[in-house]
């Protein structure tokens, strides 16, 4: 069974690599460019990861990821952040919210793979 990725993210560059490059490995992915959209399609893809942008329209990453863990359904899904807000303050907001990783775009699409398999495996 093919593991599934929902991408939240409104950057087109950064989501059409991800998505390549997840694809090449065999996963599902779906994306959704807002937060509202990604919170509604989490809710019908039921993915085993979530890959969340910090700014995103809407609504910001860590709200998305506050109401995504304040669902029952969704709270146990796995999330890593993806932002070019590197601060120290914004990767406390967003482990503060529940994410279970920080990563710094631009990145490596590997090493974020590599990171998304070692978080499945753990689960």
């Amino acid at each position: 069974m093919h593991n599934k990725v929902l991408i939240i993210d409104d950057a087109p560059d950064i989501v059409r690599l991800v998505e390549f490059e997840l694809n090449f490995e065999g996963y599902e992915v779906k994306t959704a460019w807002t937060g509202k959209e990604g919170i509604k399609l989490a809710k019908s893809f039921k993915p085993d990861i979530i890959l969340l942008d910090y700014i995103l329209p809407e609504m910001t990453g860590p709200e998305v990821l506050k109401f995504l863990k304040s669902d029952p359904e969704l709270k146990g899904i796995p999330v890593i952040m993806l932002s070019a807000k590197t601060q120290k303050k914004d990767i406390k907001s967003g482990l503060t919210a529940g994410a279970i990783g920080f990563i710094e775009k631009p990145f490596d699409p590997s090493a974020l793979s590599s990171r998304m398999r070692e978080i499945l495996n753990a689960a």
